[in-house]
């Protein structure tokens, strides 16, 4: 025992006898940078150092490469270890479990499955209807009131959906119908957002449509969408798009987005704020089984909720000021989406 610490042939041969990986071993190059690191170190810690210690900044600089070089080098072979110092550069957003549905409880677990069933029941609508609704040749240049009237039309189709999708979810059936009505008529113009960053491509920048068509942040101005709608729509997207969020996280903050007990008008605000932990402790159990920092992508999450309000104002705004005669608006439409000054 007291030579297997003292010798270095005998402690490499014992480490390998336990388990360890060969590309673990550094090299003489990575053992001098990790030398030199350590000299850097103790000159910036030491109050005085003689003169011979003491080294230029380029070869500082050159040290630190070299040693977030061999840093970066171990973390593939350890990604979840907490002694790799390379895990305190990542974001805490950072992905360490791609399948954390494996790893919540049995009571998440059923709750997730549910409602990523649904979402994948509601989210697009037949291709007949799909067709009738968008009469836009992509490989031709529309004018913005053709383009108009056929998101018009898909609004009509894709609120529908919005609306079973919510009728089923678990605990909905426990309002009263006029609080799932409020409910309803709230969320579905942010629900309609989410929806869309669910479509959204961030490569081309454009928000894929149900035909296969790529709808950009220029394509909506084009038809008199006003700038800070498109933005905000379009930065929803992107932020939900850099969280790298998967099928289930969708559901979740949909979930959550519809049981908002700050609605106007609710009843039994209680029962909704009830229904809506339910679904943001599965949400968090989740990001904790996946993320580096579960906590603070929850959190990240639930910001984006107030986001989703200024969408839904800024939409309102935008129907009321589009060249549409009423006559003309669809009524679900008006109903739904037409938030009243109050």
């Amino acid at each position: 025992m007291w030579m297997r610490r003292k010798c270095q042939s005998c402690r490499l041969k014992r480490c390998r006898e336990v388990g360890m990986k060969e590309e673990c071993l550094l090299s003489e190059e990575q053992c001098k940078a990790r030398d030199a690191r350590r000299k850097a170190k103790q000159r910036y810690t030491t109050p005085k150092t003689d003169e011979k210690d003491t080294g230029s900044p380029g070869k500082n600089t050159i040290h630190e490469s070299n040693s977030q070089s061999r840093l970066s080098e171990s973390s593939d072979s350890k990604p979840f270890s907490p002694d790799v110092k390379f895990a305190s550069n990542m974001s805490p957003y950072s992905i360490v479990n791609p399948e954390p549905i494996h790893s919540v409880s049995l009571d998440s677990r059923k709750l997730i499955e549910k409602v990523v069933k649904l979402q994948d029941k509601y989210e697009f609508p037949d291709e007949e209807k799909t067709e009738s609704a968008i009469d836009i040749d992509p490989s031709k240049e529309e004018s913005g009131e053709r383009v108009l009237g056929s998101l018009a039309r898909m609004t009509v189709i894709i609120t529908h959906l919005i609306v079973e999708f919510a009728k089923n979810l678990p605990g909905f059936s426990r309002l009263s119908k006029e609080d799932q009505i409020v409910l309803l008529k709230s969320a579905s113009s942010e629900v309609m957002a989410i929806r869309a960053s669910r479509c959204y491509d961030p490569k081309t920048k454009s928000i894929v449509l149900a035909n296969g068509m790529p709808l950009t942040m220029e394509n909506m101005i084009q038809t008199r969408q006003p700038p800070e709608y498109t933005e905000l729509v379009f930065k929803l997207c992107h932020d939900m798009a850099e969280m790298n969020s998967d099928n289930a996280e969708y559901a979740l903050f949909t979930s959550i987005c519809i049981f908002s007990a700050d609605r106007n008008g609710l009843s039994n605000r209680d029962l909704v704020e009830q229904i809506q932990r339910v679904y943001v402790d599965a949400l968090d159990e989740y990001e904790k089984n996946k993320r580096l920092k579960g906590g603070c992508a929850l959190a990240k999450y639930l910001l984006r909720l107030m986001d989703l309000r200024n969408i839904s104002e800024e939409h309102s705004k935008m129907l009321k000021d589009l060249p549409i005669h009423e006559q003309d608006m669809p009524a679900v439409v008006k109903d739904i989406y037409i938030q009243d000054d109050r």
